[in-house]
This record gives structure tokens, sequence and C-alpha cells, in this order.
């Protein structure tokens, strides 16, 4: 089976410890691209990663034929701009929250992944996960209280 090219932009913490980890787990995905302004950074991802193609500039990602999809790492303030001109290059989207500073922002991300006929997808993972399921069913039954703080490891 062909598996799809993926390109990381964002190399720091949370690609890393909330994504890294998982790459390796893909059966229908391969990551071909790490983009980060601090080229070392994205070299040590990319060599854990296993991924071939080191860049600094997202011009290099979106131009590249291997990726198909981009997922976007960064911090809020950089995500529409990096979201608009991925779109534009035909790669599809995900996006990790918060989505966006503002509903203007938001909606240029979902128009651009519209006018272009990407798709896009925005990292609320966590409502799917049968522990978070399993805790908002308990605190709905009344079953632990009512929650002031949570946290998971």
């Amino acid at each position: 089976m062909r598996k799809v090219g993926l390109a990381v932009v964002g190399c720091g913490w949370g690609s890393s410890d909330l994504y890294g980890p998982f790459f390796r787990y893909l059966e229908n995905g391969a990551v071909v691209a790490a983009m980060d302004i601090d080229r070392e950074r994205a070299e040590r991802w990319a060599e854990r990663a296993g991924a071939p193609k080191v860049c600094t500039e997202l011009d290099a990602v979106i131009s590249d034929p291997a990726v198909e999809g981009v997922l976007i790492l960064t911090p809020p303030h950089l995500h529409a701009e990096q979201a608009e001109r991925i779109a534009r290059s035909g790669k599809h989207v995900y996006c990790e929250k918060p989505m966006a500073r503002t509903i203007g922002e938001a909606a240029r991300i979902v128009n651009a992944c519209r006018d272009h006929a990407v798709l896009l997808q925005v990292a609320f993972m966590k409502r799917f996960n049968r522990s978070f399921q399993r805790a908002k069913q308990l605190i709905e039954d009344g079953a632990i209280g009512e929650p002031f703080e949570m946290r998971a490891t």
C-alpha cells in the first residue's frame, strides 16, 4: 500500500513530545519532511522521525511533490498564514489547536481549504479517546464530585 507523504511544520516541544512518539505507528503515512526556522531543531526532529528532508522555509515544503499533507505544529499566531499557503499549494492541512486566534483567522483557514479543495483537520482528537470519554461520563454521572482541575499524563 502506498503511504501518504506528510510534512511537519514546527519541530518544537509539541511535535516532539505530543506527536513524535506516534509517527512510528503510521500505517498509511510517512513523514517525508521536517521544517522549522531553527535548522538544528528540524534536523534533530527529522533524525528521530526518519524524515529524509529538512528545511527552514515553508516554500520548500509546499513545493515538494512528495508532500501531500502538512501538519501545522507552530505557534497559533502563524496558523492562518501557513494554512492558507499550504491549501493554495493543493496540500491537505492538519492544524494543531488552537486553530486560530480569532474567528476571522479561523474563517480564512476554512475558506482557503474549501476554495482549494483540500482536507482540513483540527487537532481535537482527545474527544475520541476512551479515557477522556470515561472521565466525562463519570463527571456527568456525579460519580466523582465536581472537578476543579484535571491533569493527564
